[in-house]
């Protein structure tokens, strides 16, 4: 019999999230039951799982089986996921890296999807797949975009994210309303040290400083960006 080796991948968005009531566990207790029904050696070394969004192609443990994979010394055959917006949320990213494996012989399994890419029907599935994995991801994307700005619309407050330039956010469980600059019960405060350098820029564009010389007295006066640089 001719061996057939693979490797898992497994994957969630965040720390304890179970997406659509698979979590990690879920995912690879299924993996392991379409395995061993198809006589496919599955090494626990060879599971792979990362907690990272699926639109990042360079996710830690999807670099590793990438590397493991294409070395011909491992003879791998398979790589079995749940299902493929587990594998990737970016169609692009996705196909290609699909493509490279398939170059080597190697097949990607969808264990719910019920599709080989040995096969032609197989391969068409997993590009639909990977469109329709894109069009959810974008979906969940525009929703949540419009559930924040609804939030702020009627109730003032700040919906959470990364704070715009010049503000800072609130806690919820902190009681500082009195500071509070939206509505006078928001969720941002002023941050002085980055309000005063937005100030300061908009003052040296009135006064005709380009922005090279912008840049240099901003670093001059010791001015930081959030991640720390000049």
């Amino acid at each position: 019999m001719l061996n057939k080796n693979a490797v898992a991948y497994l994957r969630v968005s965040s720390e304890g999230q179970s997406e659509d009531g698979f979590s990690l566990d879920d995912q690879i207790q299924k993996i392991k039951v379409y395995a061993l029904a198809n006589n496919i050696n599955l090494d626990s070394k060879n599971i792979y799982k990362d907690v990272e969004s699926g639109s990042d192609p360079e996710r830690t443990d999807l670099m590793k089986l990438k590397e493991i994979v294409l070395n011909p010394n491992n003879q791998i055959n398979y790589v079995l996921v749940y299902a493929i917006d587990r594998w990737t949320r970016n169609a692009v990213d996705g196909l290609m890296l699909y493509k490279e494996f398939s170059k080597h012989k190697i097949s990607l399994i969808s264990v719910s999807e019920s599709f080989d890419s040995n096969t032609s029907i197989g391969r068409f599935m997993c590009g639909i797949l990977h469109l329709l994995a894109e069009l959810n991801k974008d979906n969940i994307i525009e929703k949540l975009t419009a559930g924040k700005r609804q939030m702020i619309q009627q109730t003032g407050k700040w919906a959470g994210g990364i704070s715009p330039y010049g503000y800072q956010s609130l806690g919820r469980r902190k009681k500082r309303q009195e500071e509070a600059i939206i509505n006078g019960r928001g969720q941002l405060l002023l941050n002085e040290k980055e309000s005063e350098m937005i100030r300061l820029i908009y003052d040296l564009r009135d006064k005709n400083y380009t922005y090279e010389q912008i840049c240099e007295t901003l670093s001059i006066h010791n001015y930081y960006n959030r991640l720390g640089n000049k």
